[in-house]
């Protein structure tokens, strides 16, 4: 059952019911799996940037894509 939903839906049904991570440590990890992430000392996001690696959501599409002027 869990090979039918999208790739992106079976990582997060592995990460929460599977890894037993809490919905939001398992958004955290998909997004840093995604980009590198620089943070300012608030903790608030200053910059980021794709990671280039196979198989992330970034190498599929726009969701992690940054484009001039953001």
């Amino acid at each position: 059952m869990i090979e039918r939903p999208s790739q992106d839906y079976r990582d997060a049904i592995t990460l929460v019911e599977i890894d037993g991570l809490t919905q939001q440590a398992a958004a955290k990890q998909m997004l840093e799996d995604c980009c590198l992430i620089e943070l300012d000392r608030r903790g608030g996001v200053a910059d980021y940037e794709p990671r280039s690696k196979v198989g992330t959501p970034c190498t599929k599409g726009e969701r992690c894509s940054k484009t001039d002027g953001t």
